[in-house]
């Protein structure tokens, strides 16, 4: 059995949630590749590329958490 997580939006429809994640990753990627052009000499890159992954981790745990706990209900 699969499970799938899904957002439910305005009009009942259901879409996958996996399209907004993926949107999301690659829309930090390319925001950490326009940093590191924009500031090439800064020290505290590192520190903004492990906050960047810890935020995209965080708001992909709360969707799947999220959607586990809708579909039990």
């Amino acid at each position: 059995m699969t499970r799938y997580v899904t957002l439910s939006i305005r009009g009942g429809e259901r879409v996958s949630a996996w399209i907004p994640l993926i949107i999301l990753y690659v829309l930090a990627g390319i925001c950490i590749l326009v940093m590191r052009k924009i500031q090439p000499d800064n020290k505290e890159y590192l520190i903004y590329v492990v906050w960047t992954v810890f935020v995209c981790i965080a708001i992909t745990f709360f969707v799947v958490v999220h959607g586990l706990r809708v579909q039990v209900h």
